[in-house]
């Protein structure tokens, strides 16, 4: 499941244009709860624990294109209690296959 897709300026695209080069590649969606203005009372609302036994948590972010250097800034990750943590960064305990992208 797909949640971003980044250029080759570092940048995460804009959700619309996310969604777009999902749909084109063929690549399913993480589910969207809520897509809309920031309204943290709807947001609190969304939350519900039935759902923790079958998701991790959500993320919130800006519809807008992210900048490498903002993204600590424009996204978030709500995790459930008992959320399993690794030490390593997820990019360094699994490989990597190239996708051969860069050369169309």
């Amino acid at each position: 499941m797909g949640f971003s897709i980044w250029n080759d300026t570092n940048s995460c695209l804009s959700w619309d244009e996310t969604t777009e080069w999902f749909n084109l590649m063929g690549i399913q969606s993480v589910p969207v709860i809520y897509d809309g203005i920031f309204d943290e009372g709807l947001t609190r609302s969304i939350y519900n624990a039935q759902r923790w036994n079958t998701m991790e948590g959500y993320v919130i972010r800006v519809a807008e294109e992210i900048k490498y250097s903002e993204f600590k800034k424009k996204v978030a990750k709500f995790v459930r209690k008992g959320h399993v943590q690794t030490a390593k960064h997820w990019m360094y305990g699994q490989p990597v296959e190239k996708n051969h992208l860069k050369e169309i």
